[in-house]
């Protein structure tokens, strides 16, 4: 007779703690949530310099992605006209940023097309994928640059940073034309860029909280059809010019970067900096990035 009053009480303890145990689920499904969100829509960063500032002759670029949308750019073409190179900013970066390195490239006689990454510039829009649907967004400017190009022009390079690198890698993969890559702190599994941003943004660097926020990212990715993490097939780089950047600043990158150099065909490079690129840094550390990068490029496209 003892044990129906004790099994009615235990009853009633699990139907009292029962709502707050949800509430606490729900309230950590709504933080991850909206830790998530923040992940993927950086702020805005206001354009702040011009082109045409620097005496570029300047015209705006505007093409459709392949969702249908518009994607806006800077088009400077340069003196030859016969190679171009795309620069795709990093994440939360804008084209702006980006200035004194398509100065840099148009003094020695590179055609120049800049635009923004989803999510980032003074106007973002859409979600950051964290490389996924920009890689195709570098596919539709690509076919864009070749309206801007003469028919003589086979060649092109492009130069991106963290996201716009693993884009970089991806769209060079499918694309031969693109004979000329420098990829700044690449990444290969948006988990690991997931985990970066969660450190440098939010200074959260916790196991738990890394991998719930990649969980959600998965959903995210499930149900809008996005395209899975995947291994770079790196073969396909046999015969183009690759330059991996380090940053000192990044280790997280800087090891993934390294990694995937190490899986690159014979005969390419990489090259170790104090400062990967970065909305912040010294003007002193710019002009020695950006020369090196048009050294690149103009040892390794025609």
């Amino acid at each position: 007779m003892d044990k129906l009053p004790a099994k009615r009480q235990e009853g009633g303890f699990l139907l009292r703690i029962l709502p707050a145990v949800l509430v606490v689920v729900l309230a950590v499904i709504v933080t991850l949530i909206i830790l998530t969100y923040r992940l993927m829509h950086p702020s805005a960063v206001p354009e702040t310099v011009s082109p045409s500032q620097y005496l570029m002759p300047l015209t705006d670029a505007a093409w459709i992605s392949a969702e249908g949308k518009p994607i806006a750019g800077w088009w400077v073409p340069g003196r030859t006209k016969a190679s171009a190179i795309i620069l795709v900013p990093g994440f939360g970066m804008s084209r702006a940023d980006l200035i004194s390195l398509a100065v840099t490239l148009w003094q020695t006689g590179f055609s120049v097309l800049a635009y923004d990454l989803r999510a980032s510039g003074a106007a973002p829009h859409e979600a950051s994928t964290f490389g996924l649907r920009e890689t195709d967004d570098l596919l539709t400017a690509l076919d864009y640059l070749k309206s801007r190009l003469p028919s003589n022009a086979s060649q092109v390079g492009i130069w991106g940073a963290d996201v716009g690198a693993r884009a970089a890698l991806r769209a060079a993969v499918s694309r031969p034309e693109v004979s000329a890559i420098v990829a700044d702190s690449v990444f290969e599994f948006t988990d690991d860029f997931i985990r970066l941003r969660l450190y440098e943004d939010l200074g959260v660097r916790n196991r738990e909280i890394g991998s719930a926020c990649t969980a959600m990212f998965r959903l995210y990715r499930q149900a809008y059809h996005l395209t899975a993490d995947e291994k770079f097939s790196l073969g396909a780089l046999a015969g183009r010019s690759v330059l991996l950047i380090q940053g000192v600043n990044r280790p997280e990158l800087a090891a993934c970067t390294a990694e995937i150099y190490g899986r690159l065909p014979p005969g390419k490079q990489i090259l170790k900096l104090p400062v990967a690129r970065m909305r912040n840094m010294t003007s002193e550390e710019v002009r020695s990035y950006d020369r090196q990068v048009a050294e690149f490029f103009s040892a390794n496209l025609p």
